[in-house]
């Protein structure tokens, strides 16, 4: 299992923009304030490497800020509060992040920090458009304007400026299709989980009769992938509940019969009354799957880290189910929307009231309230 990401790299489209850009030798800029889960992460470092490209800048490796966690009487949860900055390799791979950003943007030169430089000057904050979608002209007006007040010194000192949090903003297909996609394969997920992902998807082929081809692994005939958000924040907020988000799912599982069902879930007991509410397809999870050494492994790692597992494999499934309020299961429908025929920048049309979004391989149940929560406005 050596395929992070579902579709193919090439890098061109970015090379060639990266080409054009002025490249100043003395700017660097930190992705700051970066926070949340794997969803809200990934799209905030693609927003801000998308920013860092349109300025030419340099860049700080990106420090997340992940959820804290407990346990729980449902299993383990995160709270809403964040931990200190941690390393980009918390979350991805690290190594596969600098040598994929040096094939597509040679000209950007990463910092792992500015310890050992001689001279940093802080300039402050990119103040951007409060509102509104980000495009190629408001990059250059914005970013221009910030460094005509903040020039060089010309005397050999760094200047370093940061960008806030944002997301969402980025008009994700104005660059075409082909830069949207290459720059999906820049957040790579770490090996060590990778491999694990290798093993759950074997241990389903096997246990339940699946053909997997690894040369097309959309290929119709396999596993249902649900994300079942019903943690209890997902509850406190008003978001879909267990019942319609159990309606809606079994809809297209009866039309699409599956041989076996992955979920995904940080409430244990919801995957066990969901296993008896579609029953008797099989119902299993990341830990029934995995050997006890394994399994061991796993726990041992954080919420966020074992959710990486989950979202590697949901992007596997030949049907995928999600809910429009999570991130999370937007971000999985974006991923593998990249590997449809109807392509990451397709038009699309509203596929009805309660439905975000329907591919026919990804469907997004339920309508959130949270502006351009679909998988047309995300990095895949």
């Amino acid at each position: 299992m050596d395929k992070p990401v579902l579709h193919k790299f090439d890098p061109t489209e970015i090379q060639a923009y990266c080409s054009k850009q002025t490249w100043p030798e003395d700017l660097v800029l930190e992705c700051h304030g970066i926070i949340g889960g794997i969803g809200s992460v990934r799209q905030q470092i693609f927003t801000c490497v998308r920013w860092a490209m349109a300025t030419g800048t340099a860049i700080l490796i990106p420090r997340p800020h992940p959820r804290r966690q407990t346990n729980s009487t449902l299993g383990q949860e995160v709270y809403h509060k964040y931990s200190p900055n941690v390393e980009l390799g918390h979350f991805f791979d690290t190594e596969g992040f600098k040598k994929t950003m040096h094939t597509m943007c040679p000209q950007m030169k990463l910092y792992d920090n500015l310890d050992n430089e001689d001279s940093v000057v802080d300039i402050g904050e990119f103040k951007l458009h409060p509102k509104g979608f980000w495009t190629e002209k408001l990059y250059h007006k914005t970013s221009q304007k910030f460094l005509n007040n903040h020039k060089s010194n010309n005397n050999g000192s760094l200047r370093f400026a940061f960008l806030g949090r944002h997301f969402k903003e980025s008009l994700v297909c104005e660059d075409g299709e082909g830069f949207t996609n290459a720059m999906g394969h820049l957040l790579q997920t770490r090996k060590d989980i990778m491999r694990l992902v290798g093993l759950v998807l074997y241990e389903m082929s096997v246990r339940f009769n699946i053909g997997m081809d690894p040369s097309n692994l959309l290929a119709p005939g396999g596993f249902a992938g649900i994300h079942l958000r019903t943690s209890s924040d997902a509850m406190v907020r008003g978001w879909m509940s267990f019942e319609d988000q159990v309606k809606m799912y079994q809809k297209y599982l009866a039309r699409q019969p599956v041989p076996a069902i992955y979920i995904a879930s940080g409430n244990l007991t919801s995957i066990e009354m969901f296993a008896k509410k579609v029953a008797p397809i099989p119902v299993v999870d990341k830990f029934s799957l995995l050997s006890p050494e394994d399994t061991a492994l796993l726990k041992s790692m954080t919420w966020d880290q074992q959710g990486q597992l989950d979202y590697m494999v949901l992007t596997r499934a030949s049907l995928y189910l999600g809910m429009a309020d999570s991130l999370f299961s937007v971000n999985i429908a974006s991923s593998r929307r990249a590997a449809t025929n109807i392509g990451t920048c397709s038009e699309y049309s509203e596929p009805g009231k309660d439905i975000t979004y329907e591919d026919g391989m990804s469907v997004v149940v339920g309508r959130s309230r949270a502006p351009a929560q679909h998988p047309s406005y995300f990095w895949p």
